[in-house]
């Protein structure tokens, strides 16, 4: 399954959600470290969900980037 990841910079670092998983976060320093801990901590917590009996929420959310001039 495939689950959209909104990494954003957060500070110093970098904070990842996932909008169809309500509760799975992470952070990294960089963004190259936020994006592979937000791997981790989804299939963590998906497995966490499976161990609970609970349902595992379907991927409904897509990401994409609009360019626009600012001006």
């Amino acid at each position: 399954m495939e689950y959209a990841v909104i990494i954003r910079r957060d500070g110093d670092g970098f904070s990842v959600f996932f909008p169809d998983v309500p509760g799975c976060f992470s952070c990294g320093d960089t963004y190259e470290e936020a994006f592979h801990n937000s791997r981790i901590a989804l299939e963590e917590h998906l497995a966490a969900l499976r161990d609970l009996g609970k349902p595992i929420p379907k991927p409904k959310s897509r990401a994409a980037t609009i360019s626009v001039k600012a001006s």
